[in-house]
Formats: structure tokens, C-alpha cells, sequence
């Protein structure tokens, strides 16, 4: 068998172990459309690319063998004969990767760790005579060896860090039967879905009991690997077919996202190889962190990495330390767009900013998004009048039987009654009543599918829709559904005391799927609150109807808790928000402008009830726009869609003077264009401070906050610092008076 073309990993030539990218072709050559993909990781100084290709002899009747959706293998087929080449190249490559990687209970000793050092694997589907359905026979059988060799090496536990891409060229590959196809591939999980990384391991005592399965051999469970699928209208050069450049520009993305890994500074006498990668399991908890929010993550026993500083430090000595990168996409840099604000730091620190948080904001409280919620309350709503009609169904048949007995009154019989006389039917009589009762058309049945069309629609507007839709078609029942919804979302101090207990006792590797979950979760909002809590807000604004602001163990103390909202019997203090300055984070004032679970008939959710609310509400129109003349507003987790908002603050901007400039305000807000940007600033008085989510996640919300934390309070930027205290002789001190 020949050897696998690229670069050889062995840690007798290198100083360390290197991140492995394995690239398959299925013909015998590259193609020119990925040439960019595998400069880019052959020049990283942490990745290693190793090539295979399939031999000539490979495509002789391997199309025609198909049974099902992978090529036939009878004895001495091609099929067979390519089966037996591919799975001696994939264990002469297993083979050469570097197993082991150091203990987190004993950093002296190291254990074998099955594929923690491979990253990537990405599949490049093409033929030299355009035969694309061979090409497919084989990724199928590719795909099945891979998928056996994993799960053998692996125990069954499976490679959640890894990547697969699929790069297709070819004019079949974007038919309807090739999607089919990819979809129903059993290695495809969703790539939101959560998985946790700390039960990742494989135990010594769990391979050696899990190697008897031969490698050769069909798994029954492959491992879940997130898959992703670029393909090409035809094999036609870029430069000349947009269609076929905007398909390469798309696999580099994919593949530079894929292979995004974390290194340490190893040693900086080695100038070749200065950086120290971190495995591929450690590489993609310290990237899910980064990308979630998190202030830090635990890499060992003894380490961990802090993003604040982006240093790798002790645990029982945090000075400690090394620094830390993210390859081939670095970190985003927040503190040098908040330094190119100024104005925004000096309103805060003479505390005349105010905070309007969106419901981006409490995102990792694990509520409902805005469409879901809607589409909860839509089906909570047509079930509720199908029993209500089941039950009044039942009452007609009992009124006869009950006057005949000459029982009065009839017409107010309760609903346990009919309960009751339910439970004591017979099966056969309840499934009759149901047919009879399905049968039936409702008007909530026919809101609740445009509610959910409108929704899946995902516009805004569409949303406005269907919202205005359920308040027309459920009146004051539709509010008391939403609180009831949102009551189980936790309040804020119930983040507060996870995270504190995790930082005492830390993950643990029995934790479940969903216990790593809520922890994580848990961490990222302690945090969001403690950033509004510290930094010096003079007012907190929110749109969102849940209690997640709250931060008080008695439920009356905290701002939130004594706060009122437009709606309330008691409006809220509007002067006193606009005029006073509390030095207190717990005094602060927090007006929920759209309603509160607390109250459901303060909630306002319609474009009707948000033109009421704005003309109707007495000074509640004033209040907004003299904040947002007197003070500077800063937006969190805001999507700037509600339009009677947009209408405010175009009315504030009227009334400014031609040569005044100032901002009316700021905004944390991801995945905006500069043209983007530039229009809010200039005609909306906004301005953007924006990232690409796509690249770093909805973390660098928490970057920004954090940056903008330790810019306006000094306390805030020297923890975890080493601090030299300089303390001059009264001569030098004598002698400075002077200068």
C-alpha cells in the first residue's frame, strides 16, 4: 500500500504533535477549486495535511455495483478490491497519529487519547471522466469505513470535535437525489444541537473492551460527526463561472471555520513551531467557551484558559501563565473598538448611561424566542378551546338525563362533574367522543396554523402578524398564556448560585447532556448580570417580559422587583429615572417598558397595543424621548424592529439642530454590514459596535461588555493583574515637586 501523500506527523521530527486535516479525493488528482483551502492549511504552523487519493483502477464498473446507496462487494469486485486499499491507507494513517496527550489529574504522565489530534476530515468528490454517480459509490463506501474505524478506535464514544466537509463538483450533485441522499446519512447530527465535550474521553478499561468489533466491519451506531455539504454547479474554472467562485469562497469559509483550534506559547526558541496546539477535544471546549461568552474555561485539572487576557494560567497560581491564540481566525478584539468610543466611556463613568436590553440579552436563561413563544401560545389555545367544547359537549348530553331526574339548574354544572362522568365512560365511548370531537372545525385550530405559517416565515413583520392575530382571536387569555409561559424561566439569582456552586466544586465527568447545558448556560448569564450590576448605568430599560434582571433572594428588594411598569396601576417614577443618580447597582430603577410576567395585563405584544401604549399612556411618549435627549442609551441584545421605537428616536433626531452632532446612542449588535452601520450612525444616531457571528459567535457581546467594564473602573481592569506598587524617597519625592 503506498504511504499517505503529505505531511508526515511524528513527534521524532517535530517538537510537538500538530493538528491533522485528512483530505480525501476520490480521483486520482486534486482538484484546482480547493488549492486555496489546502494553501491555507499547509502554511498554519499547528495543522497538518495529509492526502488521499484514490487509484486509477478504483472506477472499473465500481458505478454499476450499487446495492442500496453504497456499491455492492462481492468477492474480488472492485468494490471489494478499492474496500481493502482505502481501509489499509486509513489504518496506516490512524497508526501515525499521535495518541497520547497529557493526564489531567498527573500532567507527568500521558494516556491514549484515540483521535484527539485529529481535527478535519474533508471529502472531495470528483471524477476524471465525469462519472459523478462512481464518485458517489465511493463517498458512500468512504464515509462507511471511516465511520467503522472511529467508532473501533474509539469505543463507541465517538469524535464530536471533529469536522466532515463535502466538497462536490459536478452538475448531479446539486440535484434534489443528492440532498436526499446527504440527508439520510446516518453520521449527520445538527450542528446546534448541544454535546458535551467533558464525557468525550475514552477510558483505558472502555477500548480495550470495545476493540473486539474489527475495523473492517460495519458499525451499527456511527459516531455523530457534524457534517457540512459545498457543491459546485460544474468543474469549470472560477475565474470564468461566478456560480463555481462563489462555491470555492464557500468551502474556504467552511474550512477555515472548521479547522479554527487553540494554541499556547510552548517555546520561543523553536521558530518553527513557537506555538504549542491544543488537542483537537481540549481546542473545541476552550472554542465552544469562547464562542458562548464564557470569562473562562478549564483545559486540566491544573490549567485554564482566561480570554479576558487570553493568558493560559495556574489554577493555584494564577501569576503562572502563557499566553494564548486562536489560529487561523484570531480573537476579536473588543477593548480597541470600545477605546474608538470615548464618548460612550465618559457617559458612563459620570453615570449618564442608560441600558436597554433586548431579548438577546437573557438568551442563555433558556427561555423561548419571540416566534416560539407565539407558536406555544397559538397550540396552548386551540387545545384549550377543544376541551372547552369536549366539555360543553358533555354537559348538553347530561341536561336531559338530569332534568328527567328533576335536578335544576342544569345549565350551571361544574366542570369536575363532567370530568368525573368522563373518567367513568368506557374506552370504546371515550375514543368515540374524540373522533366525533376532531371532527369538528374550531377557530383556534385555524389560528394556530396561520400563527405557526407566519412564524416559520421568520420576518418580522410576519411575527407582528401573528401576534395581533392571537390577541384578536384569545383577547385577555392570550396574556395570561405568556406569563404562564415565561413564569418558568428562572430569575436572575438563580444564575448567580449555579455559577457559584460550579466554581466551587467545577464540572464534574459524570454530568449529564443537559447538566453541562444548564451549567454553561448558567455561567454566561451570571455574568451578563454581573456586568450590568457593575458597570455604572444610571437606568436599566428592557423590552422583555420575563424576571431574569432580577438579582434579589426575597423578590421585593432589587430594582427590578420594586420597579412598575407603563401599564401598572402605579406608573413608573419617569422623573426620577430621567433626574436622580444611585450609587447602588441593587437601587438602580428598571421600567419592563412592553409589560411584566407579574402583571399580564400590563403586557403589550401587538402593533395595536404598541400604538395605544404610545398615545394613549399618559407622559410614557415624553419619558422616552427626554431620555434619549438627556441621556445616551446603550443597546444590548437589541434588534432595533420595533418600528414605534424606530419612530421615537427619528422624532428625537428632528429636533436637533443642523450643526449639532451627538450621538443619540450605541449598540452591541451582531452581524452588520458597514454600509449597515453607517446609515444607522449618520440618520438613526446610532452607532454600531458590531462582529461577525458567524466567526466568533454571540460571545463578543460579553467581550464588549467586559471591555467596557474595565475601561470605565479601574478596580475592574487590574484583577487577576500583578500590580508594582513604586513607593519613591522623600528625596526623589522632593525632587519631582519640582517637574
Amino acid at each position: 500500500v503506498p504511504p499517505v501523500e503529505g505531511r508526515v506527523l511524528k513527534t521524532s521530527e517535530i517538537s510537538h504533535p500538530l493538528l491533522t486535516v485528512l483530505w480525501i479525493s476520490t480521483d486520482t488528482h486534486l482538484s484546482s477549486h480547493t488549492s486555496r483551502c489546502r494553501q491555507m492549511l499547509e502554511e498554519s504552523g499547528s495543522l497538518g495535511l495529509r492526502i488521499m487519493k484514490m487509484p486509477a483502477w478504483a472506477y472499473s464498473n465500481i458505478g454499476t455495483e450499487k446495492s442500496g446507496s453504497a456499491p455492492a462487494r462481492s468477492k474480488n469486485s472492485p468494490s471489494e478490491r478499492l474496500c481493502q486499499y482505502v481501509g489499509a491507507q486509513l489504518d496506516a494513517f490512524l497508526e501515525d497519529l499521535d495518541f497520547t496527550f497529557t493526564d489531567d489529574k498527573d500532567p507527568t504522565k500521558n494516556v491514549r487519547e484515540p483521535l484527539a489530534w485529529l481535527q478535519t476530515v474533508v471529502f472531495e468528490l470528483n471524477h476524471p471522466d465525469g462519472n459523478e454517480e462512481a464518485s458517489i459509490a465511493i463517498w458512500d463506501m468512504l464515509v462507511e469505513l471511516l465511520g467503522a474505524r472511529i467508532n473501533h478506535v474509539r469505543g463507541g464514544k465517538g469524535v464530536p470535535w471533529m469536522n466532515l466537509i463535502t466538497y462536490a463538483a459536478g452538475h448531479n450533485f446539486k440535484s434534489y437525489e443528492f440532498r436526499e441522499e446527504v440527508s439520510h446519512l446516518r453520521y449527520i447530527i445538527d450542528k446546534e444541537q448541544h454535546v458535551n465535550l467533558l464525557n468525550s474521553r475514552v477510558t483505558p478499561a472502555k477500548h480495550s473492551a470495545s476493540t473486539s468489533t474489527s475495523p473492517g466491519t460495519s458499525a451499527t451506531q456511527l459516531p455523530s460527526i457534524p457534517m457540512t455539504v459545498v457543491t459546485s454547479p460544474s468543474t469549470g474554472d472560477p475565474d470564468k463561472d461566478p456560480d463555481v467562485r462563489q462555491a470555492t469562497q464557500e468551502l474556504y469559509r467552511k474550512v477555515q471555520q472548521a479547522v479554527q483550534h487553540w494554541a499556547w506559547d510552548c517555546d520561543d526558541k523553536d521558530k518553527d513551531f513557537p506555538d504549542y496546539p491544543y488537542n483537537a477535544l481540549v481546542s473545541a471546549r476552550i472554542e465552544k467557551a469562547y464562542r458562548s461568552g464564557a470569562l473562562s474555561v478549564r483545559v486540566s485539572d491544573f490549567h485554564a484558559v482566561y480570554f479576558k487576557d487570553m493568558m493560559q494560567r495556574q489554577i493555584a497560581d494564577p501569576m503562572k501563565l502563557r499566553l494564548v491564540f486562536r489560529y487561523p481566525t484570531p480573537t476579536f478584539d473588543t477593548e480597541t473598538q470600545v477605546r474608538c468610543q470615548p464618548q460612550l466611556l465618559q457617559e458612563i463613568r459620570a453615570r449618564n448611561c442608560v441600558v436597554f436590553i433586548g431579548a438577546g440579552f437573557c438568551a442563555p436563561a433558556g427561555g423561548p424566542s419571540w416566534g416560539k413563544l407565539l407558536e406555544l401560545v397559538a397550540q396552548r389555545g386551540a387545545q384549550q378551546e377543544r376541551e372547552d367544547a369536549k366539555r360543553k359537549k358533555l354537559e348538553a348530553e347530561l341536561k336531559p338525563a338530569a332534568e328527567d331526574s328533576g335536578v335544576k339548574r342544569v345549565s350551571s354544572l361544574r366542570r369536575p362533574s363532567a370530568q368525573t362522568h368522563i373518567a367513568r365512560q368506557t374506552s370504546a365511548e371515550i375514543g368515540a367522543d374524540a373522533s366525533e370531537v376532531k371532527e369538528t372545525s374550531y377557530k383556534m385550530d385555524d389560528v394556530e396554523k396561520d400563527v405557526i405559517k407566519f412564524v416559520r416565515h421568520g420576518d418580522h413583520t410576519a411575527y407582528e402578524l401573528a401576534a395581533q392575530l392571537l390577541e384578536d382571536s384569545m383577547s385577555t387569555k392570550l396574556k395570561e398564556y405568556i406569563s404562564e409561559e415565561l413564569k418558568v424561566i428562572e430569575r436572575g439569582r438563580y444564575f448567580i448560585k449555579l455559577r457559584d456552586k460550579l466554581l466551587a466544586g467545577g464540572y464534574k465527568r459524570d454530568m449529564s447532556d443537559q447538566e453541562v447545558k444548564t451549567y454553561d448556560q448558567a455561567m454566561v448569564m451570571a455574568t451578563r448580570l454581573d456586568y450590568v450590576r457593575c458597570i455604572s448605568f444610571s437606568a436599566i430599560l428592557t423590552t422583555n417580559y420575563s424576571l431574569e434582571l432580577c438579582t434579589c433572594d426575597d423578590g421585593e428588594s432589587c430594582g427590578l422587583c420594586r420597579s412598575s411598569c407603563p401599564l401598572s396601576k402605579n406608573q413608573p417614577p419617569y422623573v426620577d429615572i430621567i433626574r436622580s443618580v444611585n450609587d447602588n447597582p441593587d437601587e438602580i430603577p428598571v421600567v419592563q417598558i412592553h409589560g411584566s410576567v407579574r402583571e399580564p395585563g400590563t403586557i403589550v405584544l401587538s402593533r395595536e397595543g404598541y400604538r395605544n401604549l404610545l398615545h394613549t399612556v399618559p407622559n410614557y411618549q415624553h419619558f422616552l424621548k427626554s431620555l434619549m435627549l438627556s441621556r445616551t442609551i446603550l443597546y444590548v441584545g437589541f434588534s432595533f424592529t420595533d418600528d414605534y421605537l424606530n419612530e421615537i428616536r427619528s422624532d428625537v433626531m428632528s429636533m436637533r439642530k443642523d450643526n449639532q452632532t451627538k450621538t443619540l446612542g450605541y449598540a452591541l449588535i451582531p452581524g452588520k454590514s458597514e454600509s449597515h452601520c453607517t446609515y444607522f450612525r449618520d440618520h438613526e444616531g446610532v452607532v454600531f459596535l458590531t462582529w461577525d457571528d458567524s466567526q466568533h459567535g454571540f460571545g463578543v457581546l460579553d467581550r464588549y461588555l467586559e471591555s467596557i467594564l474595565c475601561l470605565t473602573q479601574s478596580v475592574a481592569a487590574l484583577s487577576m493583574a500583578k500590580v508594582i506598587l513604586f513607593a519613591p524617597s522623600a528625596d526623589d519625592a522632593a525632587r519631582g515637586q519640582g517637574d
